[in-house]
């Protein structure tokens, strides 16, 4: 298995992911576009590290996860730079991620992670994505990269520039669409951090519109998928 943690001028958190994530023997960082000390603090840790081009412009975490994963073949963990797991990760935390192809961490501060684990831990139709499909703590089995791989050639869309969010949804609907399963970590391995300022964000109309246009997508993919939040499903003509 490999770690791949994404970071962007987060130096100060890398010394505690790599502290709580002992168990993981091959663990990369990818400095995206670091300006900081960030070089420094991996070499002085001894933790392998890669960067992204400078010349990259605006939001490119999708871009530094596939890097993260070129060439590999391998169940991996994704973290953002600035979710430090609260608790060590440990053996009985691999051994529930081999449950499900895909498994999303929860956040501490995240009410949303609570209220989704009724719709991803023993579900019986294992693979009913919500829109809340999020990276910032992502579990992919080798069978989902490869899932993944074959059916667009990458991960993440190496191309997309949306906002903050829309790339792991859409990496959701991908995964869905392949029929794989997903699971919520037990809490007790959550994250720190919050989604600050989140419910303002689902509230504008060009969110809701995102969310409606993959509802979209999913209904042509699969007809007999239903949504969960029937609000996206009266708009659909």
């Amino acid at each position: 298995m490999r770690l791949v943690v994404i970071s962007q001028n987060q130096s100060s958190h890398i010394p505690q992911i790599l502290s709580k994530t002992n168990i993981i023997t091959d663990r990369l960082i990818v400095l995206d576009r670091c300006t900081d000390n960030s070089i420094d603090v991996c070499k002085a840790l001894r933790v392998n590290y890669i960067t992204t081009p400078t010349t990259l412009q605006g939001f490119q975490a999708g871009y530094a996860r596939n890097l993260g994963v070129d060439n590999y073949s391998g169940d991996v963990i994704f973290l953002d730079g600035d979710r430090v797991p609260v608790h060590e990760f440990d053996d009985d935390l691999l051994t529930s991620l081999k449950r499900y192809d895909t498994c999303l961490f929860p956040v501490k501060n995240d009410i949303r992670s609570t209220i989704h684990s009724t719709q991803f831990i023993d579900n019986p139709k294992h693979g009913l994505m919500s829109n809340d499909f999020f990276s910032c703590g992502l579990y992919l089995s080798l069978k989902s990269l490869q899932t993944i791989r074959e059916f667009q050639g990458f991960i993440f869309d190496p191309e997309f520039n949306g906002k903050w969010g829309d790339e792991d949804c859409a990496l959701g609907d991908v995964c869905y669409d392949r029929g794989l399963s997903c699971g919520l970590v037990p809490m007790h391995y959550c994250l720190s951090g919050s989604f600050d300022g989140l419910d303002g964000r689902v509230k504008t109309d060009e969110y809701a519109l995102q969310c409606r246009l993959r509802f979209m997508k999913r209904m042509k993919l699969n007809v007999l998928w239903t949504d969960f939040n029937a609000k996206y499903k009266t708009n659909i003509k």
